[in-house]
């Protein structure tokens, strides 16, 4: 499993996580400076997302044409669709942004709503016939969703991707998940949380009571740079703790090939 560092979209927190041993990292176009352009090395494995719902949320209009610019103005491979409230948009933003963006791939977004709106099931069979690498999403603005429709969302989702479509789940934190699907990709910005919860999985990964204390200390007393080290370390060791677990029980994902998907489309 491939864990990505969202949230990374000003240039210290992207310098922070690339200082850190962080490789895969997800950007929105919502916020990153339009002008300078991702913050990331050669080196990093950079999933750029619309920043749609953000926008939705923020009042902001998001056009298009704008992203399909910026995607192909710094030359990025692997983009989230623009998706928006409305099925035939997304699919025409989908359809857009393939056309005009030839040298990327563009990674369409099922949602929890196209699951539970039933004339919006038939998506998920259109999307794994069609792609080979799909985004999951829909929990974002949700107060509270049971672990049941969790479940059942992803139940539907992973019985019909099985082993042949990389399903990415989107803003996914949840170990109890990681644990019983098999994705091939994820992202949070959860890595942020100590600083701003003061919940560290750092910590909760020592199982500790006596921790509790040092939490404490640590909440109050470190770096804002000091408290993200440590998450980031402790997200990297579940990262390799997931992919052991599914490689132990057979399932082992191939990388996504951008140039080998659009070798096979032309």
């Amino acid at each position: 499993m491939k864990l990505y560092f969202a949230g990374a979209d000003s240039k210290n927190h992207c310098a922070h996580l690339i200082e850190n041993g962080a490789k895969n990292i997800l950007q929105s176009f919502h916020y990153i400076n339009k002008t300078i352009g991702p913050y990331v090395d050669d080196k990093s494995d950079l999933l750029m997302d619309s920043g749609g719902y953000t926008s939705r949320v923020a009042g902001v209009e998001i056009k298009v044409e704008d992203y399909a610019e910026f995607i192909n103005k710094y030359g990025l491979r692997k983009c989230f669709n623009l998706d928006t409230i409305d099925v035939k948009e997304t699919l025409d933003n989908q359809a857009f942004l393939e056309k005009e963006c030839p040298n990327t791939y563009i990674i369409p977004i099922i949602h929890l709503s196209d699951w539970k709106e039933k004339e919006h099931n038939y998506l998920l069979d259109y999307y794994c016939e069609k792609y080979p690498y799909v985004g999951a999403g829909g929990w974002a603005g949700l107060k509270t969703i049971t672990d049941e429709v969790s479940d059942a969302y992803m139940d539907w989702i992973f019985r019909r991707s099985r082993d042949n479509v990389r399903i990415h789940g989107l803003g996914i934190a949840t170990l109890r998940i990681y644990r019983r699907y098999p994705f091939y990709s994820v992202d949070h910005t959860t890595w942020v949380s100590f600083n701003k919860y003061g919940r560290s999985v750092y910590f909760e990964r020592k199982r500790k009571k006596k921790d509790i204390d040092l939490l404490r200390y640590w909440y109050k007393t470190k770096n804002y740079w000091e408290k993200c080290k440590v998450e980031i370390e402790a997200w990297q060791d579940i990262e390799q703790d997931m992919t052991n677990l599914w490689t132990h029980r057979g399932v082992i994902w191939e990388d996504f090939d951008v140039d080998e998907w659009i070798k096979g489309i032309k």
